[in-house]
């Protein structure tokens, strides 16, 4: 046999390690989702990270295989999206938060002047009232069920903020935001006229409306709900002036421990309310898609611990369908519903959907692009 030389053996070695080194040693990252948002067929954005410290937004324009980083900046929660405009907050040094705009689905971005104040610990999910009037939450701490919360305003499209409430301070004020209660932000129809939501772990749930920006608050009640639960209800999503909605589920308080969920539409601005219940007990957060169509998942009293079913409905509550999901959902995995009958489900790094309403799913093997 002809004996090969040194030199020809490197050369060889070195051209397999060349051939098949970046695919064995670079594998694709994968996104691991922490919030979903698809606005169409193909066009979405996600939150991957496993903390706020690491989150990134990405945007993907191929149907969630394919995702981009579209800013370095890092939001310290989730964005808003409406048509090509983003918002997010993120942090400022220790104390305070910006918020970054942009109006051309992430290509450029704005930022707004920053806010300082000592109790604040990062703020939520910037939301548009109009394109100019814009409200945000910031946590300001929680303790053994009760938790802090300001409310920031801003009437010059998101540059400037100005203090509208703050929990911590409303010992003196008898009708502001109350301490008491877990809170799950703001919803606003007009500049003045809004809600907040909240769990809590008896008594009335917490739905709290206001008429003047949110300086003073009032309890609501839902009709049906239950007059003492563990059940948190959500900030109202308004469409209009007049079309909103809200849900609430939870635990009922009677010994029984039964769990219910209620979704309410409005007609008149949030006067009135209409609730509707699907025949879900415990469920993950509800999806309101449109002023007509809702997605959930939950599960029957007789259900595994796992999330089985998706409820559906899409005549704003007045009939609601149910479907067994192949895939095992939890309350903290992602439903994301774009119209009637296209949805995303997301878990960790594994995403799905479905094109006919929920029936049939397909998985999705989502990749971050390597810049």
């Amino acid at each position: 046999m002809a004996r090969v030389g040194t030199g020809v053996v490197a050369i060889f070695l070195a051209a397999i390690l060349v051939a098949s080194g970046p695919s064995a040693a670079s594998k694709p990252a994968r996104p691991w989702f922490n919030w979903l948002h698809m606005t169409s067929a193909k066009d979405g954005y996600a939150l991957s990270g496993r903390d706020y410290l690491h989150y990134r937004l990405l945007r993907t324009t191929d149907g969630g295989h394919l995702w981009h980083q579209i800013t370095s900046l890092r939001p310290s929660s989730t964005p808003d999206i409406q048509g090509t405009t983003i918002l997010f907050s993120r942090g400022v040094g220790q104390h305070g938060f910006a918020v970054e705009r942009s109006d051309n689905s992430g290509r450029t971005w704005t930022e707004s002047l920053p806010v300082r104040n000592s109790p604040v610990l990062g703020a939520g999910t910037p939301r548009f009232v109009d394109r100019q009037h814009l409200y945000v939450d910031v946590p300001e701490g929680a303790a053994a069920g009760s938790e802090g919360e300001a409310l920031y305003a801003s009437s010059d499209g998101g540059h400037r903020w100005r203090l509208v409430t703050q929990t911590h301070v409303n010992h003196q004020r008898p009708r502001g935001l109350p301490f008491g209660c877990d809170k799950s932000g703001f919803g606003f129809v007009t500049p003045n006229r809004g809600w907040a939501g909240g769990y809590c772990a008896g008594g009335f749930p917490f739905f709290l409306g206001t008429h003047d920006g949110g300086r003073q608050w009032h309890r609501q009640t839902l009709p049906g709900a239950p007059r003492s639960c563990s059940c948190e209800t959500s900030a109202p999503v308004f469409f209009s002036r007049r079309i909103g909605v809200v849900w609430i589920s939870g635990e009922h308080n009677n010994g029984a421990g039964r769990w219910f969920a209620r979704v309410y539409w409005t007609a008149d601005g949030g006067d009135h309310w209409r609730g509707s219940r699907p025949t879900s007990g415990r469920t993950s957060p509800v999806d309101v898609v449109s002023r007509k169509v809702v997605w959930l998942f939950g599960r029957l009293a007789a259900d595994p611990p796992s999330f089985p079913r998706l409820f559906r409905t899409t005549d704003a509550g007045r009939t609601w369908q149910s479907l067994h999901v192949p895939m095992a959902v939890s309350a903290n995995d992602e439903l994301d519903a774009v119209d009637a009958t296209l949805g995303y489900a997301a878990s960790g790094a594994r995403l799905w959907r479905t094109t006919d309403g929920g029936h049939r799913w397909t998985t999705i093997h989502a990749v971050i692009a390597q810049k």
